[in-house]
């Protein structure tokens, strides 16, 4: 639901650049629903979703900052829906040899012990695999759609 994730990207007193830029966010989870459900939502849609998102964070906001223009500029910078690049990263690791200590366990734990050492290799070993971003990435899960 888009108030699920309106609620999940705050731009609080606590806000830093660390933890993500919450409009940034927020139109990723955008672009995730609309890919999941091969659709693309109009300008009043959005609209919408911006402006829920500015009565949840009032308080927080400058007054003079455009944050509407920002946030459809988020959405022309969004590359990859969440889970998009895991996939994709996936399917290659789908080609390489199965950890040792994985044999053991059933397809979909074994894709997510792939994905793992795929990722270890990367950043100096270092990665954080978010829960939605790697369901949608194994395709197990698409997030619920808005209901108007």
């Amino acid at each position: 639901m888009i108030d699920k994730a309106i609620g999940r990207y705050p731009f609080g007193p606590n806000y830093s650049l660390k933890n993500g830029d919450p409009l940034f966010e927020l139109a990723r989870y955008v672009r995730t629903v609309e890919g999941c459900y091969s659709i693309r939502f109009g300008p009043n849609f959005l609209w919408e979703v911006f402006n829920r998102w500015v009565d949840r964070n009032r308080d927080h906001l400058e007054p003079d900052h455009d944050y509407h223009t920002d946030f459809l500029d988020k959405l022309t910078q969004v590359k990859f829906a969440m889970g998009e690049g895991l996939g994709s990263l996936l399917a290659a690791a789908r080609r390489t040899a199965l950890p040792t200590r994985a044999k053991h366990l059933c397809p979909l734990a074994q894709d997510l012990a792939r994905l793992c050492q795929a990722l270890t290799g990367k950043n100096d070993g270092t990665f954080y695999l978010g829960c939605t971003a790697t369901a949608c990435g194994l395709l197990i899960f698409a997030p619920p759609a808005y209901k108007a």
